[in-house]
């Protein structure tokens, strides 16, 4: 695979040096984005690093294991310890991330995820991106106290991950795990164009009762919120990186009206669509 150079940080927020009591240290935050066929391999770096993918898919590779990368995967990287990240050519990765350091958030860390690196499947996927998003509109403020405040919720963000991870171990290996990460990747691949969960079911060669059950048993949402999920973080993206209009965006979408993806738009993200392409 050609390493491409089609790499972007967007609206990333970089702290300086900054002198206060606990060894707690936000570096950075923002989003990133892995363009077609992209590959680098980082033999360190300066801080610890985790991973929200937004978007795309694409791989993680350790001197030991690989792992896949998709719509709900964090992967957790320390310093100093050399990855590879690429991206599917047809799929590119779009990644939320904070980089941190200092002894005290290390070993938290290092109790909650025993591995140097790690990727690891969550359930809710919004609660996980609302503890990401809260870092970032926080570095954004540059208030007295930012940088403090983006610590504490970098604290919350990462007992999150534990409370949320899919536990990838002895029922990883079970035929109705696998059936349920098959359905999971047919929604993160097609989620634009379905319109509904029966839609869903059926490109998943599945009856709706035994897709509503295995996202029950695997998740905490339902196929329905899930997709809905999956429709509201791609139209937060079109609103950041786009000038389609709210109408274009629903319609691209598959909403039944601008109305409805308005109405779901502020029922998860606790705001309209036209007030949050505004603040950003």
């Amino acid at each position: 695979m050609k390493k491409s150079p089609n790499r972007n940080r967007l609206d990333t927020e970089f702290f300086g040096p900054v002198p206060w009591q606990r060894d707690i240290y936000v570096n950075r935050i923002g989003f990133d984005s892995r363009g077609p066929y992209y590959q680098q391999t980082i033999p360190s770096t300066a801080d610890t690093t985790i991973a929200l993918v937004l978007s795309g898919r694409g791989r993680f590779e350790t001197p030991k294991k690989q792992f896949s990368l998709a719509t709900n995967s964090v992967f957790i990287r320390q310093k100093d310890f050399p990855i590879t990240i690429s991206s599917n050519g047809n799929a590119p990765l779009r990644l939320f991330i904070v980089g941190f350091s200092g002894k005290e958030i290390i070993d938290q860390v290092h109790h909650l995820f025993s591995a140097n690196s790690v990727v690891i499947g969550v359930k809710n996927h919004e609660r996980v991106y609302q503890a990401f998003l809260s870092i970032h509109q926080l570095a954004k403020q540059r208030g007295s106290y930012a940088h403090e405040s983006c610590c504490c919720a970098l604290e919350l963000l990462i007992f999150i991950l534990k409370e949320e991870r899919i536990a990838l171990g002895r029922s990883a290996r079970t035929l109705q795990f696998r059936t349920f990460q098959r359905c999971r990747s047919y929604l993160d691949q097609h989620f634009i164009k379905l319109h509904s969960i029966g839609e869903a079911a059926v490109g998943c060669k599945v009856s709706q009762a035994h897709l509503c059950k295995l996202f029950k048993a695997h998740t905490d949402l339902t196929p329905y919120q899930y997709l809905l999920n999956l429709k509201i973080q791609e139209s937060k993206r079109l609103l950041r990186e786009s000038s389609l209009t709210v109408q274009e965006i629903s319609d691209h979408l598959n909403f039944a009206d601008p109305f409805n993806f308005s109405r779901c738009f502020k029922r998860i993200s606790g705001t309209s669509p036209s007030f949050y392409r505004h603040d950003i």
